[in-house]
Protein backbone atom coordinates (compact mmCIF):
# COMPACT_ATOMS: atom_id res chain seq x y z
CA UNK A 1 0.00 0.00 0.00
CA UNK A 2 2.73 2.53 0.83
CA UNK A 3 4.66 1.88 -2.06
CA UNK A 4 1.79 2.31 -4.38
CA UNK A 5 1.23 5.66 -3.12
CA UNK A 6 4.85 6.41 -3.33
CA UNK A 7 4.33 5.65 -6.63
CA UNK A 8 1.38 7.16 -6.81
CA UNK A 9 2.61 10.22 -6.08
CA UNK A 10 5.61 10.55 -8.33
CA UNK A 11 3.80 9.50 -11.24
CA UNK A 12 0.97 13.03 -10.27
CA UNK A 13 4.37 14.90 -9.81
CA UNK A 14 5.55 14.14 -13.48
CA UNK A 15 2.52 14.97 -14.90
CA UNK A 16 1.94 17.94 -13.55
CA UNK A 17 5.41 18.89 -14.76
CA UNK A 18 4.59 17.78 -18.01
CA UNK A 19 1.57 19.56 -18.29
CA UNK A 20 3.07 22.91 -16.91
CA UNK A 21 6.02 22.04 -19.87
CA UNK A 22 3.28 21.75 -22.37
CA UNK A 23 1.47 25.18 -21.41
CA UNK A 24 4.50 26.86 -20.94
CA UNK A 25 5.56 25.65 -24.37
CA UNK A 26 1.80 27.09 -25.87
CA UNK A 27 2.08 30.45 -23.97
CA UNK A 28 5.93 30.80 -25.32
CA UNK A 29 4.02 30.36 -29.08
CA UNK A 30 1.16 32.42 -28.34
CA UNK A 31 3.60 35.27 -27.28
CA UNK A 32 6.02 34.82 -30.18
CA UNK A 33 2.67 34.90 -32.85
CA UNK A 34 1.67 38.34 -30.92
CA UNK A 35 4.78 39.90 -31.31
CA UNK A 36 4.87 38.64 -34.83
CA UNK A 37 1.35 40.33 -35.39
CA UNK A 38 2.83 43.76 -33.77
CA UNK A 39 5.68 43.72 -35.95
CA UNK A 40 3.21 43.45 -38.68
CA UNK A 41 0.86 46.55 -37.87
Amino acid sequence: MVAAKVVGKEMNMNMMIWNMRILWRRNLRMRVVKKRKNMKL
